[in-house]
């Protein structure tokens, strides 16, 4: 990877994608894609009911799964 600091130009566009492209491994990108498209797939039906796309239901899961993950390691750690 480009040796990158806080005086790096912002990118964007193909040298954004370059740089991504090179950072992340493909295998586990195509996985990653080939679970994210079955997710969506999964949650349309739940659009009807949300008014959101099945993208944003599921960012919101997500989400909602990281700080609960969160939370119980902290609970965990603190012993309570």
């Amino acid at each position: 990877m480009k040796e990158l600091n806080h005086h790096s130009k912002i990118m964007y566009g193909k040298d954004l994608l370059q740089l991504i492209d090179e950072e992340v491994d493909e295998q586990v990108f195509w996985e990653f894609k080939k679970n994210y498209l079955e997710l969506l797939q999964q949650l349309k039906p739940l659009e009807k009911f949300t008014a959101t796309t099945s993208h944003a239901i599921l960012m919101d899961y997500l989400t909602n799964s990281i700080i609960t993950d969160r939370d119980e390691e902290l609970q965990s750690r603190l012993n309570v």
